[in-house]
Parts: structure tokens; sequence; C-alpha cells
């Protein structure tokens, strides 16, 4: 499986997720939670093969404060009960989970202290904005990128899961369930995707099913 499968496995299951969320469908919500360990693995390995880790961080960023502006002007301008939020908060998770994984290739290359001294730091700023997934979510991220094989990808999904969701089986059973994909990952690129294309698609698929809510839902 490649890495453009695994991002389209990614995609699909996260839009899946949205739609459940805004219309309150909770098997959509179920097959959801397949989407975030996938997108945490992918994150991991962009900065493990990246050309660029300066260019990779930033664009996640620029991304992140993009989706962030999107949900604000969407709820004020909509002026919605339901919030957009959702969105916004999961790519500072994604970013700075990027950022633990980049501070740890740079301690790595280079053994420079400072930079194993900034691992911890970036989960406790998730935690103080309250980052979607919270501290557990950016971990994910880390620990999927020091991965050493299957097995381990496996336990560290697995804890994740069961701490992310400790009541509900169902949840538990989805999220432990992106395993399968990621398992069948073969280091290959696959079809060429153009870069910016998820950074259309996000927000556009949000709008989407949000104006389609707004129109008929409320």
């Amino acid at each position: 499986m490649t890495f453009f499968t695994l991002k389209i496995i990614a995609i699909v299951t996260m839009t899946i997720d949205h739609i459940g969320f805004f219309f309150d469908i909770n098997s959509f919500r179920m097959i959801g939670r397949i989407s975030f360990p996938i997108f945490a693995f992918l994150i991991g390995n962009g900065i493990k093969y990246t050309n660029n880790l300066r260019r990779y961080l930033l664009s996640l960023l620029g991304f992140a404060l993009f989706i962030s502006f999107f949900a604000f002007l969407g709820t004020f301008i909509l002026k919605s009960s339901i919030s957009i939020a959702h969105g916004r908060i999961i790519f500072y998770t994604l970013f700075l989970g990027a950022v633990s994984c980049a501070s740890l290739k740079k301690f790595n290359e280079n053994r420079d202290f400072l930079y194993l001294f900034l691992i911890p730091v970036f989960p406790y700023i998730g935690f103080l904005i309250n980052v979607d997934y919270g501290v557990l979510g950016i971990l994910l991220i880390l620990f999927l990128y020091t991965s050493p094989n299957k097995f381990f990808t496996f336990l560290y999904i697995s804890i994740f899961s069961l701490l992310t969701y400790p009541f509900s089986i169902n949840l538990i059973f989805f999220s432990m369930f992106s395993f399968m994909p990621i398992s069948n990952y073969n280091f290959k690129k696959g079809r060429h995707i153009n870069k910016y294309f998820f950074y259309i698609y996000y927000p556009l698929h949000f709008g989407v099913i949000y104006i389609f809510y707004f129109l008929f839902f409320i």
C-alpha cells in the first residue's frame, strides 16, 4: 500500500467522520476513528523523508492558521450553534507532533541536547491550548515516528486507542483498525497528487458539509 493510498484512506474516513459530526451519525463517527492514527503515521513519515524540514513544518503551521481563520469566519458569517473549530485544533495537533519529531530528528543528527530538551515542550503546549486528542495525539505521532517495526506500531496505536476511548469498545476497535492499512505500507509514494490538493480539499469539504447542514437541518 503506497503513501498515496494511505492518504486517500485517511481523507475518506476523515470526511465520513465530519459528516457524522454534523449530522449526528454514530456509525460514521466510529469509522472516522480510523483517520487520525493514519494521519499521525503519515506526519511522522513525512518528517523522516522530507528534503526540506523547515518548509514542511511551515506548511503545516500555515495550514493550521489558515484553517483557524476559515473556522472563525465560517462560524461568524453563518452564526450557527454548531462549532466547526474541530479542524483548526486537529491541525495544531499534527503540527506539534511534527515539531516533536523534527526535534528528535535534529538531535539524532547533531547530538545537540537542546533539541532533546525541546521534545516534551510541544506536548505541553498542546495541553495548554487544548488541541484535539491532547497530549496523547502528539505523543502518538512521535512514537509512530520512532517505531522500529510493525509490532511497536500496533502497540502504540493500541495504547493510544485504549487511553483515548476507554469506555467504548466500538471506538477502540475502529481506532485500532487503522493499523491494518498502515501495516501494509510499502514505503512507495504511489500516484502523484498535487501537494496543495489537501489544502484545497479540507476547507472545501468542510464548507460543503456545513452549507448542506445549514440549508436543510437548521
